[in-house]
């Protein structure tokens, strides 16, 4: 199973924050599909689906800090 991860987005980021969750869990995503969206010190950005299947409950919610790999 694919995990959804806060990925690295610049050399001095530690973490980022969820900013808004496009796909609820048990909806159907497809790779590629924006999923979420995160800002970091620098930049906002969407964090998309790195492969098909169905999303499974979140672990951060809307305005939580996650830390990289989280």
């Amino acid at each position: 199973m694919a995990e959804v991860i806060m990925p690295k987005a610049g050399d001095a980021m530690t973490e980022g924050k969820v900013v808004k969750w496009y796909k609820q869990p048990g909806d159907a995503v497809k790779k590629g599909d924006a999923v979420a969206e995160i800002e970091t010190d620098k930049v906002n950005l969407d964090l998309q689906a790195e492969a098909d299947g169905t999303l499974g409950a979140h672990a951060a919610k809307e305005g939580d800090m996650v830390p990289l790999g989280g």
